[in-house]
């Protein structure tokens, strides 16, 4: 201790107060910690959404392999025309494009019309084997179907059930 004057009453020490610490995370995440689970992919409209969608396929892999019997033509072809090194050498079949824009219209509003006016589920009736539960197996085979059929006729470059086509009448 020391004296502020001479002969006078001791002082004590000042002593600076301790720098602020900043706190140190952890270098490792102890197994008991929770984990925050990844966010859901968004879901607009639900079983709506799916329900649309295996639909549309259902009705388009049928329709598709109908109409390939039917025209010989691929799908690709049947939609969009045949290309040859960017220029079309050929048409689309008929008004396909149209055709294919009102089914898919028309399911849909079909779709939504039981939850617009009643509020109900695509899911929420069942008559007897036509259950939700195999409506939505069988959409998501139609789905993965119809996606195999167009990468194989595009592999291909032809239709896949052209051997089962018409013959042409005379």
């Amino acid at each position: 201790m020391r004296s502020a004057e001479p002969g006078g009453t001791p002082t004590p020490p000042v002593t600076p107060a301790p720098a602020p610490v900043a706190p140190v995370a952890p270098a490792f995440v102890p197994a008991a910690a929770p984990v925050a689970a990844a966010p859901a992919a968004p879901m607009f409209l639900g079983p709506i959404q799916e329900a649309i969608n295996g639909r549309a396929a259902m009705l388009g892999i049928v329709s598709a392999v109908a109409s390939e019997i039917i025209t010989g033509e691929s799908v690709v072809s049947q939609l969009a025309g045949r290309y040859v090194n960017g220029d079309l050498v050929e048409k689309p079949v008929g008004q396909s494009e149209l055709l294919f824009g009102a089914v898919v219209s028309i399911l849909t509003l079909a779709t939504l019309m039981p939850k617009l006016i009643e509020n109900l589920e695509p899911n929420s009736k069942s008559f007897a084997i036509f259950t939700p539960k195999a409506e939505v197996a069988n959409g998501r085979f139609a789905m993965m179907g119809f996606l195999s059929l167009i990468l194989l006729e595009v592999v291909l470059g032809h239709a896949l059930f052209a051997q089962w086509a018409a013959a042409p009448t005379i």
